[in-house]
């Protein structure tokens, strides 16, 4: 007999994510604490168990994301769901998954508009079960680049103008440097926020990233990078991430006027020699966009030597209503920044 529980303990849930061949950063107890720190944020932490054993045989941690607070949360409320879910596949247990399904609906269908997840491999052998769970597929590319390889050939498979770039960046004096410290959040956050908002896209409180500073940089899961010039001035910035054989180019930010010293290319190429030097297999440089849409993303990240696997994403919608009044705030919300 199996049964579905959110009191999770927490060694044995690492444990399974650790092993999986599938296991991610996003379904870790590491990052169900993230979320909980973070302002406007739920994690939604949901384990299938052997009764008998206790065992782990499926993980599925969610977070429920609101815009706003109050009555307006009914109206900008997600849950987003990364990397899962995850089961044992060895024992080939993937009715837990329909049945972990069938609790995470009845759990959060009455608070958020929908449900996103955000695959990170093909999903084959669950597609079915999230098909009948009323998900719907669409294509979306991840973003990969595979350091399995030397670090001439990793510089040889960029373009040439990420060449140029990261050798202007050097003659300029941009050198990298990593944070330690949480007071200097604050710095990333202002330079992150000026990316987004140039972009028109909404940006998570900054409480996520105290959080996730406070929370994974001492347990070597994180990595806070500033460039600057010679002024010792920070021009730019990356929030990495690191779990098991992939580093995740997670979040990023640069102040405008420093553009032009291709700051952003000398952080993305101080990490594809950082993680080829840590033994790290996969870079993970986030998502690729649609296929109908973000050619201009694609068509950056392809410059450093990048692949876009379509494992696609699922999506479902409990209120129609609600999901047309979150659409059109957000528009609003475009125009106003």
């Amino acid at each position: 007999m199996i049964k579905v529980t959110s009191s999770i303990d927490w060694n044995k849930w690492d444990n399974f994510v650790y092993s999986h061949p599938k296991g991610n950063i996003f379904q870790t107890s590491y990052m169900a604490r993230v979320y909980e720190l973070t302002q406007n944020y739920e994690p939604v932490s949901l384990a299938v168990v052997d009764q008998e054993s206790n065992d782990i045989i499926a993980i599925l941690q969610a977070v429920i994301v609101q815009q706003m607070g109050g009555v307006l949360s009914l109206f900008s409320s997600r849950s987003i769901i990364y990397g899962a879910p995850i089961f044992d596949e060895e024992n080939e247990n993937i009715e837990a998954v329909r049945t972990l399904m069938e609790h995470y609906e009845k759990l959060i269908s009455n608070k958020v508009i929908y449900t996103e997840i955000r695959n990170m491999w093909d999903t084959w052998q669950i597609g079915s079960i999230l098909d009948q769970s009323g998900y719907s597929f669409t294509d979306h590319f991840n973003a990969l680049i595979d350091l399995n390889k030397p670090i001439d050939e990793l510089w040889n498979q960029l373009k040439r103008d990420k060449k140029r770039g990261i050798k202007r960046s050097e003659e300029l004096g941009i050198t990298i440097e990593t944070c330690q410290s949480k007071e200097s959040i604050k710095i990333f956050y202002e330079l992150v926020k000026e990316t987004y908002n140039r972009a028109k896209v909404p940006l998570a409180p900054i409480s996520f990233f105290e959080a996730a500073f406070e929370v994974l940089v001492p347990k070597q899961k994180a990595l806070l990078l500033f460039a600057k010039d010679t002024s010792n001035n920070i021009i730019a910035t990356q929030f990495a991430l690191m779990y098991k054989d992939r580093i995740y180019a997670w979040y990023t930010g640069s102040r405008e006027e420093f553009l032009k010293f291709h700051p952003g290319d000398a952080l993305i190429w101080y990490l594809l020699k950082y993680g080829k030097e840590q033994g790290y297999k996969v870079f993970d440089f986030g998502g690729g966009g649609g296929p109908n849409k973000n050619e201009n993303l694609r068509e950056y990240k392809s410059r450093f030597g990048t692949e876009f696997p379509c494992y696609g994403r699922y999506e479902k919608t409990y209120s129609e209503t609600r999901s047309r009044i979150a659409s059109t705030g957000l528009k609003i919300y475009k125009r106003l920044i």
